[in-house]
């Protein structure tokens, strides 16, 4: 249990080298397709959900700019500022989801191998 709680301290951005697994009772090709996942998620930004967000946010302003003016090209300097700070406010808050849910995935999966790998060393530890 002492690698999950060094790794949930690292934060994403600090793992350098990328995660392997070795684990007693685990096959080559398990603990293979446990590290392509494992470093999927410590590798995951955001970036992904903050563009997928953002656009929603210029498709959501161009379409209210539109049903309220008539044409987003009517609209007065103040409304493109605002519909700017939906779209950067939808990007932060899409990249926050983003990371959030990396971590998650990479904590749901050290959990899944930090409980296959307690019964192995407790049954080795007794």
């Amino acid at each position: 249990m002492a690698f999950y709680g060094g790794l949930s301290r690292l934060g994403l951005r600090d793992a350098i080298a990328p995660l392997a697994v070795r684990l007693p009772g685990v096959s080559p090709s398990e603990a293979l397709r446990a590290e392509l996942r494992l470093n999927q998620a410590a590798q995951e930004c955001g970036c992904n959900a903050g563009s997928q967000f953002m656009t929603a946010g210029v498709v959501l302003c161009v379409a209210y700019l539109w049903t309220t003016l008539g044409s987003p090209f009517r609209a007065d300097l103040l409304e493109i500022l605002s519909a700017c700070a939906v779209v950067f406010v939808a990007a932060i808050v899409g990249k926050l989801v983003g990371l959030a849910q990396g971590r998650r995935r990479l904590l749901r999966e050290l959990r899944v191998l930090a409980a296959r790998a307690e019964p192995a060393g407790a049954a080795g530890g007794e």
